[in-house]
């Protein structure tokens, strides 16, 4: 089989409910399907698939294209849509674009993650009633468009406080602007901070 030569493992099942068996049992990174299969269409298995395994990824074939087939399969979240007769070398480039892909949005998933557990509150170490305080302020400012100051003795943690708010607010993908204010001449210090603050106003990430 082509596949398995080019250094994919392959899984071969003749009907959809079979697949969806081999789906529970051990782990899939990219289904292949026709559309007019025995029983359970190959669009009902993208449904299924897409439902249960949403990080799988689904190919659909077919040899008698449609619009409104195309259409629902990509609405249903199908990595793409294909008509037979296809290239061995087109369907071999599709499957490792695809596959890149499913790769590349886990990676971004792992370092979002990983921003989150670095910045959220999972972060900050501290269970006194004090520290409790903070998170629960933490919270509430948030998910607000309120300008907040966090002041502090040095090393109190007043950047893990900021980048918490920052990574729990709706602003999250936005860029986190970082200002180190004792680099700044003592007459630029007032236009650097006012001007980015009108700045942002303007432009409603604060």
């Amino acid at each position: 089989m082509n596949l398995a030569k080019a250094g994919h493992e392959v899984v071969v099942v003749e009907r959809a409910i079979e697949a969806l068996d081999r789906l529970r049992a051990e782990p899939i990174d990219l289904v292949i399907t026709d559309v007019k299969m025995p029983g359970m269409s190959g669009l009902d298995l993208l449904d299924e698939v897409k439902t249960h395994w949403p990080d799988v990824r689904v190919i659909v074939m077919t040899g008698y294209g449609n619009a409104p087939d195309a259409v629902r399969a990509m609405q249903a979240g199908a990595a793409t849509y294909l008509q037979k007769p296809i290239e061995r070398d087109e369907l071999l480039l599709v499957i490792e674009r695809t596959l890149a892909n499913r790769a590349l949005v886990r990676e971004v998933q792992q370092l979002r993650r990983e921003v989150d557990q670095r910045y959220g509150l999972e972060g900050i170490i501290g269970a006194s009633p004090a520290m409790q305080e903070v998170y629960e302020q933490v919270g509430a400012v948030a998910d607000s468009s309120t300008l907040v100051l966090i002041h502090g003795e040095t090393g109190t943690g007043k950047e893990l406080i900021a980048h918490a708010i920052h990574y729990r607010s709706r602003r999250k993908h936005n860029p986190l602007v970082v200002v180190n204010c004792g680099a700044l001449p003592e007459n630029l210090l007032e236009s650097e901070l006012f001007s980015r603050t009108i700045d942002w106003f303007k432009r409603g990430h604060l």
